[in-house]
């Protein structure tokens, strides 16, 4: 193992996203960036992008880093930064209050809103969701693809939501009393379809494609 610190005065690494062009992007408090190999050394370089694109925050955890496309989404409370990989260009998009979670689901990127509710990002603009308002809070904790138009919604005392079409609806699944009970935590697709679901009463639930615990 080798240690690569990025500087004396940064604080934990809080999230990670590696691209296809395998380069490993971090964010801190107040930073973030990439990690590339320098082929010549075969070690790791780093290169800030907050320091290259002159950003300053007041006092931001960078939480989740989303690549969707040709940018890469880099997610704290205050702010989304959008960082375009092919014109090297940072946008912001400022919360109306608070970002809590930033998830991407068939190609469609989502953000949960702390007042809003459930939001879309468009053209690094925020567009309501019809039935967003039902999750509000600190509310939602996954989104992942159930088929190719519809996605199911893990929220950490709702339970399992169905987003299909443009309508919202609770899910029936079988282990949606469990979910409820136990509060999900976190939400991964799995190969075949499955499911696994992080509850913090619990432990680790596998399920089939249709909720049933396996």
């Amino acid at each position: 193992w080798t240690l690569y610190p990025l500087s004396k005065n940064s604080s934990n690494v809080r999230s990670i996203a590696i691209t296809e062009d395998q380069r490993i992007y971090t964010g801190v408090r107040n930073e973030f960036g990439y990690w590339e190999e320098n082929i010549s050394t075969r070690k790791l370089k780093y290169t800030s992008l907050t320091k290259a694109s002159n950003l300053h925050f007041a006092d931001e955890e960078i939480w989740k880093i989303v690549p969707f496309r040709n940018s890469v989404y880099f997610h704290s409370f205050k702010n989304i930064y959008k960082y375009n990989t092919q014109t090297k260009s940072i946008s912001i998009i400022p919360a109306p209050n608070r970002f809590q979670f930033l998830f991407r689901a068939n190609d469609r990127l989502f953000a949960q809103e702390k007042v809003l509710g459930l939001m879309e990002i468009k053209e690094d603009k925020l567009i309501g969701i019809p039935g967003g308002e039902l999750f509000t809070g600190d509310c939602v904790y996954g989104i992942e693809p159930y088929s190719a138009n519809s996605v199911l919604i893990a929220t950490i005392d709702k339970g399992l939501y169905m987003m299909e079409n443009g309508r919202i609806s609770q899910c029936t699944f079988p282990c949606n009393d469990f979910l409820i009970k136990n509060q999900i935590f976190s939400m991964a697709s799995l190969p075949g379809g499955k499911y696994a679901f992080g509850t913090i009463l619990s432990g680790l639930l596998l399920t089939d494609h249709n909720g049933n615990i396996l």
